[in-house]
């Protein structure tokens, strides 16, 4: 597998790395310019042919930034052809406080795609002691499967947040929350359940998509919990043989 168009326009650039550094061709995205803030609209189109088998990456956690009013928006097409793999696995979004961020992505699958993607959310500046109080944070994830509609994933917080963080059945003292999708022809149902002081997670299956959450307390757990996940799920079902991408550990 190699790239056979790539175009980019500033803020974003792509990193691309030899199949020999990892177990598939994979490429990383950056944002020049550190992060998005309210007005930036960025448009991502991916697609794997088919039989290829890649990965894509990000360089740096995601940073959205407070708002003077407008909302930034990012919409991403993802097109996994027959036979094709694909891999989402951008490193972490950190939340400040007052941000407003609209994101779309919708995923287009045949019968015969393998698609997995993880994504980590961070609800505000821990090491600055910053809460998210007021912010506008929607992000919907749209599946598809030969044409037609499979699967909707939606996370949408705004306005004023102390109800969502003081409220048990939602959000209570959660400072990290994770997801992850895969979808695949022979997908197993793999149950998993972690319920501890500080942390939760659980998985869910949902016409071929095995999807799994985890939301925590201590942003290192959740994201030591994740990576764990992610590594295992790859390992068994996606045929890689080591860790996620090199920018995970940097």
């Amino acid at each position: 597998t190699t790239y056979k168009t790539a175009y980019f326009t500033e803020p974003l650039k792509v990193l691309f790395f030899n199949a020999s550094d990892s177990d598939c061709y994979t490429a990383a995205i950056l944002n020049t310019t550190g992060g998005l803030m309210g007005g930036d609209k960025l448009e991502l189109k991916l697609v794997a042919e088919p039989g290829t088998d890649l990965t894509i990456t990000s360089q740096a956690a995601e940073r959205i930034y407070k708002s003077q009013g407008e909302i930034c928006t990012v919409d991403i097409d993802i097109f996994c052809d027959q036979h094709a793999t694909f891999e989402w696995l951008p490193l972490e979004t950190i939340f400040f406080n007052h941000c407003k961020y609209r994101r779309n992505v919708d995923v287009h699958l045949q019968e015969n795609s393998v698609f997995f993607a993880g994504e980590m959310y961070v609800f505000g500046r821990k090491a600055h002691g910053e809460k998210l109080e007021n912010c506008l944070i929607h992000d919907c994830w749209n599946f598809h499967l030969n044409g037609k509609k499979l699967f909707k994933d939606l996370f949408h917080l705004e306005g004023n947040l102390e109800w969502y963080f003081t409220t048990s059945s939602v959000l209570k003292n959660i400072n990290a929350y994770a997801i992850c999708f895969f979808f695949a022809k022979e997908n197993e149902v793999e149950p998993y359940s972690l319920i501890e002081n500080d942390i939760l997670a659980s998985t869910t299956y949902v016409n071929q998509m095995q999807i799994f959450r985890v939301a925590g307390v201590n942003i290192q757990k959740v994201r030591e919990v994740f990576i764990e996940y992610m590594i295992t799920l790859r390992n068994k079902h996606i045929d890689r043989k080591g860790d996620l991408p090199r920018f995970w550990y940097i």
